[in-house]
């Protein structure tokens, strides 16, 4: 089974100081980066979105998979990948990355390391940069014109992280939903992009139930979620490496 951690299954999913303070950012981008705040209990604390937990399932390369992912702030992680008697797992507990496979009742585990421990690391962060984006400075906001995209008026707000990587987030006009991701290489390039489908609430928070991964012109996966349980009591020690 080829391994592929679905990152973007949750919009919520979590940054050089920037040029202009953060509380100097345009009113109209600041009002946009609010009102993302607000749809995840950013406002108000207590009500916040700690921890998610997602199940359903992945097509990829034609095949169709279960997955299950648990992710809880500020940047744990597990993801399952399931189909017939054959797993993949992977995991960041905030420190160690980790992987484990199952075949036909053979295990092998390994820890990740140099890039693929970068990646990780990336997917595992719980907030977007847009989420409460004045406590983040290490991401630069740059509001882009308002566009026009399928059949919708989005904002596009584009953000720069502290390696320079730059990614476009397109913001439904009026909800403020993230409707496309798209990720840039250092030179400009797109390197990968998201498409979010099909919102609904879960206990007053909006998740998309279905996500498209794609890279240049063609659709690398298309999950569809079943169920979400949010602010569950997942314990830490669920994102731990295995021993067996």
């Amino acid at each position: 089974m080829r391994f592929f951690i679905f990152s973007a299954l949750l919009v919520f999913s979590l940054s050089p100081i920037s040029v202009l303070a953060q509380n100097e950012l345009p009113y109209q981008l600041q009002r946009i980066l609010g009102q993302y705040t607000e749809l995840y209990g950013g406002m108000r604390d207590a009500a916040a979105l700690s921890s998610v937990i997602v199940e359903g399932s992945i097509e990829q390369s034609g095949k169709k998979m279960r997955f299950m992912t648990h992710r809880k702030g500020p940047n744990l992680l597990r993801y399952c990948l399931f189909r017939d008697a054959n797993s993949v797992t992977s995991g960041y507990d905030g420190e160690v990355g980790w992987i484990r496979r199952e075949t036909n009742g053979a295990v092998e585990i390994e820890r990740l390391e140099g890039a693929d421990l970068d990646r990780i690391k990336e997917m595992a962060r719980f907030e977007s940069p847009l989420f409460r984006h004045n406590e983040k400075s290490d991401y630069v906001f740059k509001l882009l014109p308002q566009r026009y995209w399928k059949g919708r008026s989005v904002n596009v707000i584009e953000v720069t992280g502290s390696e320079g990587m730059v990614s476009h987030y397109f913001l439904d006009a009026q909800k403020a939903h993230i409707l496309r991701l798209d990720k840039f290489d250092a030179s400009g390039g797109l390197r990968g992009q998201t498409l979010y489908r099909d919102y609904r609430e879960v206990e007053g928070f909006p998740f998309a139930y279905e996500v498209e991964q794609r890279s240049a012109d063609e659709t690398l996966s298309v999950a569809k979620v079943d169920s979400i349980s949010v602010n569950r009591g997942v314990l830490s020690f669920y994102f731990k490496e295995p021993s067996r």
